[in-house]
């Protein structure tokens, strides 16, 4: 999903959601206002997806490794 050259707008979505968790997202000090200022959810339901998202890419990638 996040190699993909032509993004859908929910892939869009969806890698900014990555990057928001990522290393340097987290060091700006990221909190449950900036999480619904960007994304318009709470924090909860933002991280049940950051989890899905998680979970599904590395699952995708298991299955290419044992391809």
């Amino acid at each position: 999903m996040f190699g993909t050259a032509a993004q859908s707008p929910a892939d869009a979505f969806d890698r900014s959601v990555i990057d928001f968790i990522s290393p340097v997202g987290i060091a700006w000090g990221r909190n449950r206002i900036d999480i619904f200022e960007n994304f318009g959810m709470h924090e909860s339901a933002f991280f049940a997806r950051t989890f899905d998202l998680l979970e599904n890419e590395l699952g995708c990638v298991a299955h290419r490794l044992r391809q």
